[in-house]
């Protein structure tokens, strides 16, 4: 709206409020100590105030609810730090060098974020006995003190499984008199955790709760991300290698999604986009998450734009390297972990430790010919990705395999062929580029080095994700591998 309609329109509310009303509307209902504006209301004033009102700002975007408050685990014993503002409480049953371990974690994993420039978390209004954060060490794995906070319920068609996770995250009450939408969190660590995973447990449930309270729109699969992977930053080890294993096991769903099973996986990305635009400090992970923060001024309910899939759409967009660039190394390097650590040829440190079980991945050989490898299932989220390994030792010289790829409509494909050497090493690897027609040829072709030929296809969506809502963005698609004539 232009400066003059913009005067044009305060001046009609203003004269509009000094016009005289009728003796009637001034009566006004005395019974409900109000005026029936709508009855009454003078014309000019009415048709002053409606412009007014169309022209005033308002958010049209999606928005997500406030969780109710969660129940903080009831546990007797408290030890708060001397030098940080946090506190560890645990039942009698668990060890005090336990606890001394645990409390030692929190305040490194507090000075390390609040240097990092991270933040640190608001005060609880003593909630735990103080004014700092509290971390509750609890039994057994799985006890639920987050409520919907950290845990969303699966949309119909969305799977519902997730693994048993040694962190959770709870949400007191929202702050008011901050800049941004800001809440008061905590975090529980299972008691039981493997010891040599403590630390990494009670970082990730630090970073957990601190991002949790600096954003509490966030989805609770992108902080599962953060987590695993500050907590890796911070303590070089991961908290729940079974949950990691999940995730690799499951390598077709979502990166990061809606779903109560989702989250690990997406510290995959935040690694690569670590090692590729801050040099692995991860300053860059750290403006993208500020990047995304927002304030509500208006409603009841959050806004949840923008969110981290956006933030790192439109950082990555400014640098020229868009997410479809990335994802197709990412799902090569999600192949070259655990047994395969060292093989592949542009793998990052965090890839290198990665815990657990490796990708799975169809088989072909050149024997048996022309061979479909994957027929609809499974269907790939965004992002998500599936594999095949060809055998082609048994080709003859100068020969060539040919790939085909065709997949629903809807959204884009990426084709990967790794040539792989017989201990599983990368050798080179060509890619088909995305189209907007949804089908990819490559011809690969074969040297004497050559054993096998790995097979990477991954869904890539039109649109960032929304980690907030269901995915829409599933589909299925057809390989077919031949021989070539050589």
């Amino acid at each position: 709206m232009s400066t003059s309609v913009s005067r044009l329109v305060a001046a009609l509310v203003v004269v509009g409020a000094c016009l005289p009303r009728p003796a009637h509307a001034q009566a006004g209902t005395r019974g409900e100590g109000r005026l029936d504006d709508a009855a009454e209301e003078d014309p000019i004033a009415s048709w002053a105030r409606v412009l007014a009102e169309a022209t005033a700002p308002r958010w049209i975007g999606p928005r997500v609810p406030w969780a109710p408050p969660s129940a903080r685990p009831p546990v007797p014993m408290a030890v708060s730090s001397w030098t940080r503002p946090v506190t560890v409480h645990a039942t009698d049953a668990v060890a005090q060098a336990t606890v001394l371990r645990a409390l030692r974690a929190l305040e490194d994993a507090h000075a390390w974020m609040e240097d990092a420039g991270w933040g640190t978390p608001v005060s609880d209004a003593g909630r735990g006995g103080d004014d700092g954060l509290d971390l509750y060490l609890v039994s057994p794995r799985g006890s639920d003190a987050s409520g919907t906070f950290d845990l969303p319920t699966a949309a119909p068609g969305e799977p519902d499984d997730a693994p048993p996770r040694s962190v959770q995250v709870g949400y007191d009450s929202r702050v008011a008199w901050t800049d941004l939408d800001t809440a008061t969190t905590f975090a529980s660590v299972d008691a039981d955790v493997e010891p040599e995973a403590l630390e990494a447990c009670v970082t990730s449930a630090y970073a957990q709760a601190v991002l949790a309270g600096s954003d509490p729109a966030e989805a609770p699969a992108w902080r599962r991300a953060l987590g695993t992977w500050l907590g890796w930053q911070i303590t070089g080890t991961f908290c729940d290698p079974e949950a990691f294993s999940r995730a690799q096991a499951r390598a077709e769903r979502a990166l990061v999604g809606h779903a109560p099973g989702s989250g690990e996986a997406g510290a995959l990305l935040l690694a690569v986009l670590s090692a590729r635009h801050d040099g692995g400090t991860g300053r860059f992970v750290r403006d993208l998450w500020q990047l995304a923060r927002q304030r509500t001024w208006e409603g009841d309910a959050l806004r949840a734009e923008p969110d981290l899939w956006h933030a790192i759409e439109h950082a990555l967009q400014v640098s020229r390297e868009p997410l479809v660039r990335i994802v197709p190394d990412l799902a090569v390097g999600r192949w070259f972990t655990g047994g395969r650590a060292g093989l592949g040829a542009r793998a990052v440190p965090f890839f290198r430790d990665v815990p657990g079980e490796v990708v799975p991945a169809g088989r072909a050989s050149w024997a048996r010919m022309p061979r479909t490898l994957v027929h609809g299932e499974p269907e790939l989220g965004p992002f998500g990705s599936a594999y095949a390994l060809v055998d082609v030792e048994a080709a003859p010289p100068q020969s060539s395999l040919r790939v085909w790829l065709r997949g629903e409509l809807g959204v884009r494909w990426s084709l990967v062929a790794v040539r792989l050497d017989r201990a599983g090493r990368e050798l080179g690897r060509m890619e088909a580029t995305p189209r907007r027609e949804p089908r990819a040829y490559l011809p690969v072709e074969l040297d004497a080095t050559t054993a096998q030929i790995l097979l990477v296809v991954t869904l890539l969506p039109w649109r960032a994700p929304e980690a907030d809502e269901p995915d829409e963005a599933v589909r299925g698609f057809k390989l077919v591998v031949d021989r070539g004539p050589g």
